[in-house]
């Protein structure tokens, strides 16, 4: 960017064309061929070119092809690390816990999570959580009970509401 004052003494602040940069012959880091490309003087341009990497257009374009699938690859494989730590977490919980009404606690799967708060405030299924902080919050909302106890006090929760009809 060049600065130029007008005659009123207001600063104005130009950008730079593409012709303004200096051309260069660069070699490319990548395939080693030689193309004339302009430098920037930003941070980031003057580390690159104290290193001495430049891309030719070709590479560059071959780089972030690469780059956006590997990209995507990452985070596909970061969600799915993420949503085993989820549910290593709420294995955990529940044989830390096991049964509220039983003891019950050999086997995660056998052991279900029953939601004892109010119903406006269950905000989802703890098995669909996906962040950290909000399995605590519902967590702290339920009480760890097997497969058969969590029947038997869903069954009497339907006796109860069909009592006060």
């Amino acid at each position: 960017m060049s600065i130029t004052k007008t005659p009123k003494g207001v600063v104005k602040k130009e950008k730079r064309r593409e012709c303004d940069r200096p051309r260069l012959n660069l070699v490319c880091s990548s395939c080693g061929s030689v193309f004339v490309g302009t430098v920037s003087q930003s941070k980031k341009h003057r580390e690159l070119k104290r290193r001495g990497q430049y891309r030719c257009p070709e590479c560059r374009q071959r780089r972030s092809m690469l780059t956006r699938e590997q990209l995507l690859e990452n985070q596909r494989e970061n969600r799915k690390n993420h949503q085993s730590r989820l549910r290593l977490v709420r294995a955990k919980l529940k044989l830390m816990l096991g049964c509220v009404d039983c003891g019950y606690d050999a086997h995660p799967d056998a052991l279900q999570f029953d939601h004892v708060c109010a119903p406006g405030e269950k905000l989802c299924d703890v098995s669909k959580v996906k962040n950290f902080n909000r399995l605590a919050c519902e967590v702290a909302k339920c009480e760890v009970v097997c497969a058969n106890c969590h029947a038997i006090r869903t069954a009497q929760r339907r006796i109860e509401s069909a009592n006060r009809k």
